[in-house]
């Protein structure tokens, strides 16, 4: 859309800064933090020299620029900086839909506050980030006003529109990627922390609706992870949780996978001898691959291990095989 309407030299600068942000996160990512800013200096610095580029092209460099630089505040443990940088990739997006045409921003807008929600988890700000999952889910749902999403500080000025997604998958795309955040999220707290935290999401009545409707798998992971937050049946949850692991409620991604293994080796701790599950876990191959699925720096896995309260009845009724 942008390359009908700036000069050759606009054109330039985009690619630029595209190659200084791709560059400056696989740099993050690696650790190389010195680079990394050195790059972001270098791509702030073209956009400072550059003279009378029009606000479409500057807004469009602030995108994902700005988006690029949160990577690396994250990287480098500056959440707060990382906050500031999503919120002006968001705001960027957010102009350009709104007066230049590029509905499709509402996409990144999307994108960039579900990084927000990781963001929030690395800073133990947890309760911010079940905001954002719930109110990001109800959104694409059409279940709220968009300014609503102004109070976690992420307004999207228009509904989602289904014009230009006729059949969907964007919307089910980017409600996956939530609950992969909400997911990771998840795996970082306690129990009881996330029985106190997590009912925005898994409680809300409109997101337990929209649920039915998504993949088979992630359908089944919401239901699993709801029943080990609200209690029930140890040896249902435990049932469940086997046809799950085993493939039966669908491919799950490897993060799925992981935290309903954590969750089940949580419960195995109640029950007599039943620690050996979380043993093997933690110290089996499985763990040692952990990071090749997810970076580990992004997965600061809780050793405090969720203590899931289970009635002496259900422990008796389980260990007997009932």
């Amino acid at each position: 859309m942008v390359s009908g309407r700036i000069s050759s030299a606009e054109i330039s600068l985009l690619d630029y800064i595209g190659q200084i942000a791709g560059q400056g996160r696989k740099l993050a990512s690696s650790g190389n933090i010195e680079e990394s800013s050195r790059l972001f200096c270098d791509g702030r610095a073209a956009l400072s020299r550059a003279k009378d580029i029009s606000e479409e092209t500057a807004l469009v460099c602030d995108v994902e620029l700005a988006a690029a630089e949160a990577y690396l505040d994250c990287f480098s443990n500056h959440y707060e900086q990382a906050r500031l940088r999503l919120r002006e990739s968001h705001a960027a997006a957010g102009r350009l839909d709104q007066y230049f045409g590029y509905s499709a921003m509402r996409t990144h807008q999307i994108h960039v506050l579900n990084n927000l929600i990781r963001v929030e988890a690395l800073a133990g700000t947890y309760e911010k980030g079940f905001q954002i999952c719930s109110a990001l889910l109800r959104y694409l749902d059409g279940a709220i006003d968009p300014r609503e999403l102004k109070d976690i500080g992420g307004e999207i000025n228009k509904k989602w529109d289904s014009e230009w997604d006729s059949d969907g998958s964007v919307r089910d795309f980017l409600t996956s990627q939530t609950m992969h955040e909400v997911a990771l999220l998840m795996t970082m707290i306690d129990h009881g922390t996330a029985r106190r935290e997590a009912a925005l999401c898994f409680e809300n009545a409109a997101i337990v609706r929209m649920s039915r409707a998504w993949p088979k798998a992630l359908r089944a992971w919401f239901d699993l992870k709801s029943q080990f937050l609200t209690g029930g049946s140890v040896g249902m949850f435990l049932t469940k949780a086997q046809h799950f692991l085993e493939g039966e409620d669908g491919v799950a991604s490897p993060l799925l996978w992981f935290a309903t293994a954590l969750d089940v080796a949580a419960v195995c701790e109640c029950l007599p001898g039943g620690g050996g599950f979380q043993r093997e876990l933690l110290e089996g191959p499985f763990c040692n691959s952990i990071p090749n699925l997810i970076p580990v720096v992004r997965l600061k896995v809780s050793k405090r291990w969720a203590r899931v309260p289970a009635s002496p009845r259900d422990v008796e009724a389980t260990s007997r095989g009932g």
